[in-house]
């Protein structure tokens, strides 16, 4: 027999059968608030119109769960002390259902005002592990780095926009886990999403610290880096980095023994990371574009929205600098109209740095106007996830989330296999605009340096070495104005200096002098001595004394004067184009 929820009558008088027998203990049918049995009702009733009846049997289960663990005394019943007692019906052994269903009722209590909750939101409820993370005992925190650290040792963060889970009870040692505590509510950089990702190879590092104490060795730095072996080189780099970061930050805000010696031993060369430069052309991204209207076509409803949405974050990341990560978390007061006129401005935050503002022309303003179409019917008072632009209905319960760049990423591979296209996935679309900017810079030569950093959001040293395989003598000749001639280099070029120290530093950081003393000065100082020897990290002090003598080219009034900062200005242009070309090498190296 079907089983049959008739949640319509109260529940003391509930039928709730399955083959003829309730399924509803008897203790549980008698003495319950009529609000509350009304409550219920309209939430079936909301739940069984969108799910089409689908869940009546989901909600009997649900039902049983529920009142057999406790019973509502009335409708402001609901706190979040009884969320974390009601999370307690979501059992390994429990139907699919009751998961999706718990966090729906409590999203339908929020929304009508019944209860009163203090930490939890719907974006806490929403968040895909939630109840997982509750019955394991996390505490839900309201971040706000201006309060005192919480010593918890699982957290369940709310920054006012995400949700981010920490457990820190794996850490060996109390003064190490307040140190990483530490390091999470209150450093700024990286983000906290990055910090979430990070927290595997933070506890790692902190548990292979031989000292209880903190006190970091060469040898631990050692042992954590030799972990990473089974690792490709892009992901051991990133990781040392980011674990670098954190053990910089115990040595300043935590009085940490860490030895410069064992900051270096983290910048060991093979931890460099090949950059992925791959991209799609002109015409791919058109096929791309119209395959994805393909599966759009053949898909109804939410799904159809979805993809649909994946597609208009595919053409966003192909018109402007903003990354698929950043975009995913973009919400609808990110536009901004500039007073008296026509002209958009998208507020967002790149990746390592603060708010920037970029200008939108119509056609990608469209974009947005269309992704905001699409997802107005999911918006509602009071909910968090409503202030996002890129949101859809998840499968189950009555959740909302947020189109992901990995969900995206899928979307792009999917096609581009139906194709037979590379799968570069979002990457390979972002290095597609990346490659239009370069290719105007190589195009024209009245584009400057300048115009292609503010193009790209970031400096030319990255987006040369990064995305993009193309001439270095003809980019700097279109950025700088001036050829680099074939003269060859007194000073040295190379991958790494270990000798470098900040008394031998020359030439305001364009390199390190490797004599005793000075044994060559002439008119062009180090840059002609065959002492002088430089890395890719000296890269921006040539960019900026380059810019510098621009500057000086063009105040000067002098023939003789300006002809000898021109030569000046070609042979730090030398350098660098040696530097650009030694940082390509490098990251060749770190790949093989």
């Amino acid at each position: 027999m079907k089983v049959k929820c008739d949640i319509m009558t109260p529940l003391h008088h509930q039928v709730c059968f399955h083959d003829g027998v309730s399924v509803l203990p008897h203790n549980c049918t008698n003495g319950i608030d009529k609000d509350v049995v009304e409550m219920f009702e309209a939430f079936y009733a909301e739940m069984d119109a969108r799910m089409h009846c689908s869940t009546s049997r989901g909600f009997t289960y649900f039902i049983e769960a529920f009142f057999t663990n406790r019973e509502p005394l009335s409708v402001n019943d609901f706190t979040d002390d009884t969320f974390i007692k009601d999370c307690k019906i979501v059992t390994d052994k429990s139907n699919q259902y009751v998961r999706s269903l718990l966090k729906a009722f409590y999203g339908f209590v929020m929304e009508h005002g019944y209860g009163s909750f203090t930490e939890l939101n719907l974006t806490i409820v929403n968040y895909n592990n939630t109840i997982r993370l509750i019955n394991d005992g996390y505490t839900i925190i309201t971040y706000n780095p201006a309060n005192p650290v919480p010593r918890g040792k699982k957290w369940l963060l709310w920054d006012g926009k995400q949700v981010y889970d920490f457990n820190f009870s794996d850490i060996n040692f109390p003064k190490k886990m307040a140190a990483l505590q530490s390091y999470v509510w209150t450093e700024p950089t990286p983000r906290m999403r990055g910090k979430q990702q990070m927290m595997g190879k933070y506890v790692r590092f902190l548990n292979i610290m031989e000292s209880k104490e903190l006190k970091v060795s060469v040898k631990d730095v050692m042992v954590f880096k030799n972990s990473l072996s089974d690792l490709s080189a892009p992901s051991a780099a990133v990781y040392s980095s980011s674990v670098r970061d954190f053990v910089r930050f115990m040595k300043v805000a935590c009085n940490a023994d860490v030895s410069q010696l064992a900051l270096d031993a983290f910048n060991s060369e093979n931890t460099h990371s090949k950059p992925f430069k791959e991209s799609y052309t002109a015409e791919q991204m058109q096929q791309i574009y119209d395959g994805m209207d393909t599966f759009i076509a053949c898909t109804t409803g939410e799904m159809h929205d979805n993809y649909a949405l994946r597609k208009l974050i595919t053409q966003i990341v192909n018109s402007t600098p903003v990354r698929g990560e950043n975009i995913q978390n973009l919400t609808l007061n990110c536009i901004e109209k500039a007073e008296g006129t026509d002209h958009y401005y998208l507020h967002y935050n790149p990746k390592n740095f603060a708010e920037d503002k970029i200008p939108l022309i119509p056609e990608v303003k469209g974009l947005f106007d269309q992704a905001i179409e699409l997802t107005n019917k999911f918006r509602k008072p009071g909910d968090d996830m409503s202030n996002y632009i890129f949101i859809y209905r998840r499968a189950r319960g009555n959740n909302i989330g947020i189109v992901s760049a990995a969900g995206v990423t899928a979307f792009i591979d999917a096609v581009c296999e139906q194709l037979e296209l590379p799968q570069l996935g979002l990457a390979g679309v972002r290095n597609r605009f990346m490659e239009k900017v370069t290719r105007a810079v190589g195009a024209k030569g009245d584009v400057s340096k300048s115009v292609i950093e503010a193009a790209s959001r970031h400096s030319a040293s990255v987006h040369f070495q990064n995305y993009v395989d193309l001439d270095i003598n003809q980019i700097c000749l279109n950025m700088y104005g001036i050829t680099v001639g074939t003269t060859e280099l007194k000073g040295v070029v190379a991958l790494s200096n270990p000798e470098a120290t900040k008394a031998n530093t020359v030439l305001n950081g364009r390199g390190h002098c490797t004599a005793a003393s000075c044994e060559d000065k002439t008119m062009c100082d180090c840059l002609m001595c065959r002492r002088f020897k430089t890395t890719p990290d000296c890269i921006p002090f040539f960019e900026k004394e380059i810019k510098a003598l621009e500057v000086r080219i063009y105040d000067s009034t002098v023939d003789e004067e300006r002809k000898f900062l021109t030569a000046m200005k070609a042979l730090n242009l030398k350098y660098l184009v040696a530097l650009y070309e030694k940082g390509k090498e490098m990251s060749k190296n770190a790949s093989n």
